[in-house]
């Protein structure tokens, strides 16, 4: 399965570093596409690796790469909406008077929560500090000073 697009990619075992995505070209051998790819552990690895693999989604030479067969459902936005509101709730409990947030899609557009305040050069620099990339969510807590 396609880490970018979900698609089914058949059970080609082993995925040689050329392969791509026949539908949306993603590089299929790479972290996002592994089993072992788990955000915030050691090099967002679950693998006892040697150096970081900077870029996630690009196909790199890992030895312990294996693919991953399934992936959880993307978060209906909805339940994302009702998730943020009870995380700003969250903060509040701590003394916080808020959080704003500028969500970066894969796809799509992006959303800020605080952007008619800002001019859009301001925010591409808050993006630049944050080293934001496509599916990313950028949260700002907010209080009184």
């Amino acid at each position: 399965m396609c880490w970018k697009c979900g698609n089914d990619i058949g059970d080609s075992v082993p995925i040689p570093r050329s392969a791509e995505c026949p539908f949306c070209h993603a590089d299929l051998h790479s972290c996002r596409n592994c089993q072992f790819y788990s955000p915030g552990s050691h090099y967002d690895c679950h693998e006892t690796v040697e150096e970081p693999v900077r870029d996630k989604e690009r196909a790199n030479f890992c030895g312990s790469f294996k693919p991953r067969l399934h992936f959880s459902s993307p978060v209906k936005k909805d339940d994302a909406r009702k998730k943020l509101d009870a995380l700003t709730e969250f903060v509040k409990g701590y003394g916080m008077k808020g959080m704003a947030y500028i969500s970066i899609p894969e796809e799509g557009e992006e959303k800020c929560s605080f952007a008619k305040f800002m001019k859009p050069e301001e925010l591409d620099a808050i993006k630049a500090k944050t080293e934001a990339k496509p599916g990313d969510l950028i949260l700002i807590l907010a209080d009184a000073k």
